[in-house]
C-alpha cells in the first residue's frame, strides 16, 4: 500500500475524525452519530495509514513529490 495523502491532509483528516468520534460519544441515542461515527473512523484510519482508497481508485496523490 503506497501513500497518496500528504501530511497535511492526514492531519487534517485525524482531527476532523476525532471530532466526528466526540460529537458521537457525546450524542444521545439516535441513528445519525452512528453514520458519523463510521465515517469518522474511517477517516482517522487514512490519516494514520496515510493511505486513502477513494485517491487511489481515481489515481491521484494528494501529496507533494520531492
Amino acid at each position: 500500500m503506497q501513500k497518496n495523502v500528504g501530511t497535511l491532509d492526514a492531519l487534517i483528516r485525524i482531527t476532523l475524525g476525532l471530532v466526528g468520534l466526540a460529537y458521537c460519544a457525546s450524542a444521545k441515542r439516535r441513528r445519525f452519530p452512528l453514520c458519523l461515527a463510521i465515517h469518522s473512523a474511517l477517516k482517522v484510519a487514512e490519516g494514520v495509514t496515510r493511505f486513502c482508497p477513494i485517491i487511489a481508485i481515481f489515481g491521484k496523490e494528494n501529496r507533494k513529490l520531492s
